[in-house]
């Protein structure tokens, strides 16, 4: 198989040349990040993690947005998460003095993470 992200199918690439005329699935994830590879070897390969695995994993994804919300001003979202795993989510947001809600339907019900405003301390 390939394994590509969204920003390597854009106009003519490589991935697209190599997989011309043979018989190779491609697998497109939105980045490279820790957090996306995993939910698609999970996927792919049919794992199931522990809770504690599960929890981790939402912590170190929420880690990774915060970061991203601070330094590039944006507002970012995690992957669909339990109600558990999402409050776990918005308790590390609001550590780093950032805006978090919930959105979406269950079962795809995840956080969006908002860039801090100009009185913030974050």
């Amino acid at each position: 198989i390939i394994l590509t992200t969204e920003s390597k199918m854009k106009g003519k690439s490589k991935v697209q040349s190599l997989s011309q005329n043979r018989d190779i699935p491609i697998h497109i994830i939105k980045s490279s990040s820790q957090p996306s590879l995993t939910k698609f070897f999970r996927w792919h390969f049919k794992i199931s993690a522990t809770e504690d695995e599960i929890e981790e994993e939402s912590l170190i994804e929420i880690e990774e947005l915060c970061k991203l919300a601070i330094h590039e001003k944006r507002i970012v979202e995690a992957s669909p998460r339990s109600r558990s795993n999402r409050r776990i989510q918005h308790d590390y947001a609001q550590a780093q003095n950032l805006n978090s809600s919930s959105i979406g339907e269950e079962p795809n019900r995840r956080v969006r993470v908002y860039p801090a405003t100009k009185g913030s301390m974050a």
